[in-house]
């Protein structure tokens, strides 16, 4: 098995997060992080919810799904400001931008696992 990009304590406090958890040192105690120990792990939880919350410039357009309009940020600004703001995104990458770079992914893939084949 591959190593994790995020460890189980930080996916956990996304989940958190995510699910409505809104006391930072609640998150950190949840998730193992022993807050009564150390602090910082409660500035940690922070920092996290407060990256998390942040909008964040995409590099190519995607769709929201929910109002059916290009966006260039995530989350979706004209749901978070709108009734749509309690629902979960809903995004969709499609285009010919994609369908271009979909293309090379797979033909990378493809091309990976014709050197594997040889080298067995």
């Amino acid at each position: 098995m591959s190593k994790r990009i995020l460890s189980d304590q930080t996916r956990a406090a996304i989940w958190l997060i995510m699910g409505g958890v809104t006391d930072d040192a609640q998150v950190a105690w949840a998730t193992g992080m022993t807050p009564e120990k150390d602090l910082t792990r409660i500035d940690w939880v922070c920092q996290l919810r407060s990256e998390l919350s942040s909008v964040v410039s995409l590099k190519h357009d995607i769709y929201c799904d929910q109002h059916d309009s290009k966006i260039t940020t995530a989350p979706c600004l004209s749901c978070n400001c709108t009734s749509l703001r309690n629902l979960p995104p809903k995004f969709s990458v499609v285009g010919p931008l994609w369908d271009t770079a979909k293309r090379q992914i797979q033909e990378r893939r493809d091309g990976i696992r014709g050197i594997l084949k040889k080298d067995k």
